[in-house]
């Protein structure tokens, strides 16, 4: 049996600030980071500083 595409489940887990923000990047478009706040304001502004690349990227390219 394979998990629906819109199924969650929550975890749990006790690791450093670097792997979880490591392991959120990795899966960006399947993890959300809960808590600590702290650290899921990091991933955040990481994400968007993503996308802030490439938006420049296509700008420089349609420029």
């Amino acid at each position: 049996m394979y998990a629906s595409e819109n199924a969650r489940v929550t975890v749990t887990a006790w690791v450093n600030e670097m792997t979880i923000k490591q392991f959120a990047k990795i899966f960006s478009s399947d993890v959300v980071v809960l808590e600590p706040r702290a650290i899921a304001d990091a991933v955040r502004e990481d994400a968007w500083r993503t996308v802030e690349i490439y938006e420049e990227m296509r700008d420089q390219k349609n420029a």
